[in-house]
């Protein structure tokens, strides 16, 4: 199973098969049309293959970020539709990407949340991992839930769950 958790296509193509609304995505090859798929989500996230902790990911809005990250990367990678809605709005007020990860164990009954944690970037359009990104408590995170577009909070409640999955740009 490591090595499962390991393969983000993997492990994409699992969740998809399980039911969750994920975000198209796809092994990137040199004979990959990046643009074309730039065209068709306006908007991707490149990373990585294997975990990585968010190292060496990269979101791509036009044709040269496209061409800078495929100078540094090696094939085969990962390109996501980019569906990010939400970052995270510190009590100074500036706002930040965000990841919430939550570590799930199975015991052969159910799922169980065993642990969680946010990470966040050094601002609003870098991605989390690398300089300037850090681990905040989840609880945190979840008290600072902002739209990407327009700003506007959004609480966390049971009826948050909707809203986080309408709230991509």
């Amino acid at each position: 199973l490591a090595v499962l958790a390991d393969d983000k296509y993997a492990v994409a193509a699992r969740w998809r098969r399980a039911g969750l609304d994920i975000p198209a995505t796809y092994r990137i090859g040199p004979d990959t049309d990046l643009p074309a798929l730039l065209r068709r989500h306006r908007s991707l996230v490149l990373k990585p293959p294997d975990a990585t902790e968010s190292r060496a990911v990269a979101f791509a809005e036009g044709p040269a970020d496209l061409e800078r990250y495929g100078r540094t990367a090696s094939y085969p990678f990962l390109a996501q539709a980019r569906r990010d809605g939400l970052l995270y709005r510190s009590p100074q007020g500036t706002l930040h990407t965000l990841v919430l990860r939550i570590n799930v164990s199975w015991d052969g009954e159910r799922h169980r949340a065993e642990s969680a944690y946010a990470q966040i970037g050094p601002d609003a359009t870098s991605p989390t991992g690398g300089p300037g990104g850090r681990i905040i408590p989840p609880e945190k995170a979840l008290a600072g839930l902002n739209r990407r577009c327009g700003g506007a909070p959004v609480a966390w409640n049971a009826t948050a769950l909707d809203q986080i999955g309408r709230a991509h740009v």
